[in-house]
């Protein structure tokens, strides 16, 4: 039996929607207000969307983002690169990607792998020694927690 079934029970894949959404929201609300200080509203709910979406691992849900993506790659690229210098998000974006590792058991879904080569290589993804990865939902949620109050202070 995999971490994420021990952890989550038998609705799995809907509790782990809930957590991309308790990870996602606070890291788009952050983000946004951030990137309002140097674009416009617009551009800067697309680019924190794209980012947020970029680190947690999610594709673009609608054809718009992904063409929105496409248009603004080198945008979106550096805007990545700049998240290595946030350590909060590194921490949060690190445990959330090794606890969904550790609960694809033995089969890592090839996505996963390549988001973690992603995040490996712009300095965001931290190794999994360096962190205190959930061992539990309370925990996991404790974490996303402690995130969200961080961000609430920028």
């Amino acid at each position: 039996m995999g971490l994420l079934r021990k952890m989550f029970g038998r609705h799995a894949r809907v509790e782990m929607e809930k957590v991309n959404d308790a990870v996602g929201m606070p890291l788009y609300v952050y983000l946004h207000r951030q990137y309002l200080r140097e674009f416009d509203e617009s551009t800067a709910m697309g680019l924190a969307a794209m980012i947020t979406v970029g680190l947690v691992g999610l594709p673009p849900r609608d054809e718009t983002s992904r063409q929105s993506l496409a248009v603004n790659m080198q945008l979106v690229g550096r805007k990545l690169n700049e998240i290595k210098n946030v350590p909060e998000i590194c921490q949060i974006v690190s445990a959330f990607y090794h606890m969904r590792a550790k609960a694809a058991d033995k089969s890592v879904p090839p996505d996963m792998v390549m988001l973690g080569d992603k995040l490996r290589k712009l300095g965001i993804l931290l190794p999994i020694h360096q962190l205190q990865v959930p061992t539990s939902q309370q925990d996991l949620m404790r974490q996303v927690r402690e995130f969200e109050l961080w961000t609430k202070t920028f």
